[in-house]
């Protein structure tokens, strides 16, 4: 068996995923619609990450790398309760 024996979003699944996994998937959550929100990243990670990597210089890098656009990340430092903690 193989990703072409697959119908429909089963066959991305199983190309992008692995047979084993499109199955896995199936057998958990077949006949239900599943949306998946844009963000991946809770803001307590992104703020994780900034307070980690941020130097006052990468957010436009830091930015693309998280999903996120330049001025949602610096929205995040300015609205931060913890924002002084945040910046280098």
């Amino acid at each position: 068996m193989d990703a072409k024996d697959f119908y429909g979003i089963y066959r991305d699944l199983a190309e992008q995923l692995g047979v084993e996994t499109t199955i896995r998937i199936y057998e958990h959550l077949h006949g239900l619609q599943i949306t998946f929100p844009v963000k991946l990243y809770s803001k307590s990670y992104i703020e994780k990450q900034i307070k980690e990597r941020y130097d006052g210089t990468n957010g436009k890098v830091l930015a693309k790398e998280l999903g996120y656009t330049e001025r949602y990340f610096k929205k995040i430092l300015v609205s931060s309760n913890r924002s002084e903690d945040l910046l280098p």
